[in-house]
């Protein structure tokens, strides 16, 4: 390869930002699609779950008046399975929607990074870079994130940060948090 097929091979300072720009708006575009759908169909198991524990609240209604045979107690007892079952059901649900909230703050992020990125005379200011890490960190409702967001920007690995988070954060990510309607 000669110098001047070395030259033709590099992209400039533009051309390497715009590319950039688009790669990462993409990346944006893909995970706001990708978090519609799952929101929808979050939604709508969700409801279908509560109308289920609702016909089953009737029907145990009804099984109750049956208590004092076999078959009623047997249908009174998966009747109450189903029910844990559902809660279990709705409980998962509750906990896609705070990765709905997570993934929510890296879109958030990627577009006030192309926001930056968008005016030449702002990529250069310390300020801005700043501004923009206080912003994305008070954004954050989960005590997780803002210990991981710390940890990045004290130069840790994403694993060292993740395991920070899990050692010292709250428990927003387990079961104790989650309230049933």
């Amino acid at each position: 390869m000669t110098q001047n097929d070395s030259r033709k091979s590099r992209i400039d300072d533009g051309v390497r930002k715009q590319k950039i720009m688009q790669l990462l708006t993409i990346s944006a575009a893909q995970l706001e699609h990708a978090m519609q759908a799952g929101e929808d169909a979050t939604a709508t198991l969700t409801g279908s779950f509560l109308e289920m524990l609702e016909d089953l609240q009737t029907l145990s209604g009804h099984l109750h008046l049956l208590q004092d045979s076999e078959p009623g107690q047997r249908a009174l007892r998966h009747c109450t399975s189903a029910t844990n079952h559902i809660h279990q059901a709705v409980t998962a649900c509750q906990h896609f929607d705070r990765l709905q909230q997570r993934l929510e703050h890296v879109l958030l992020g990627l577009q006030y990074m192309l926001q930056l990125l968008e005016c030449p005379a702002d990529q250069h200011q310390a300020g801005k870079w700043k501004k923009l890490q206080e912003e994305l960190r008070s954004r954050y409702t989960m005590e997780s994130e803002k210990i991981m967001f710390d940890a990045i920007l004290q130069g840790k690995s994403i694993a060292q940060a993740i395991e920070q988070a899990a050692s010292q954060g709250p428990a927003d990510s387990g079961n104790n948090k989650i309230e049933l309607f």
